[in-house]
């Protein structure tokens, strides 16, 4: 057993590995918990004592998944998929949870627990939409260029408007 001690009087505590050239240190004062890099000459891990924050320097990497957690409890995750680990996985664990992304801390978009999806603003798609089911909106549906339905047959499209682009109003 090796302890790492620090007085409480404003002292520091520091335990150095290394070889002369390439060292590492482990730091503890009144506030804090560091694995110190000499060779960069900054902290790389710093745990807050009263907070339990911990701030790296530098990339953080995990193998596999990175869980979220309440008290013990799984609340989200994020993982790599078990079946094509190059497809990545973000993941609302608990009953009823809702999933909110956000931009400058402007809500952007959540998705509820039944999947639906509400948007803050406005959704541009390039391309087409298919919607499998039923379109539901509600106020003006503006159309910019013609409106056509599919036939009774199901092969052939129907116009019902064409937008008049001769001449002018």
């Amino acid at each position: 057993i090796l302890y790492l001690y620090s007085f409480g009087n404003g002292s520091e505590a520091k335990l150095i590995f290394g070889d002369g050239s390439a060292n590492f240190g482990l730091f503890s004062n009144d506030t804090e918990f560091a694995l110190y890099n000499y060779g960069t000459s900054s902290n790389s891990i710093t745990v807050n004592r009263s907070t339990h924050a911990a701030t790296f320097a530098g990339t953080v990497a995990a193998e596999d998944n990175i869980h979220l957690t309440d008290a013990g409890t799984v609340r989200a995750k994020l993982l790599l998929n078990a079946s094509d680990r190059d497809n990545v996985e973000l993941r609302a664990e608990s009953l009823g949870s809702t999933m909110k992304f956000f931009t400058v801390g402007t809500e952007a978009l959540e998705l509820d627990a039944s999947q639906n999806a509400t948007f803050a603003s406005n959704v541009n798609v390039q391309g087409n939409t298919i919607a499998e089911g039923y379109l539901q909106f509600y106020g003006i549906l503006y159309a910019r260029n013609n409106i056509a339905l599919l036939n009774k047959a199901g092969n052939n499209w129907l116009s019902v408007a064409t937008r008049d682009t001769s001449g002018s109003e």
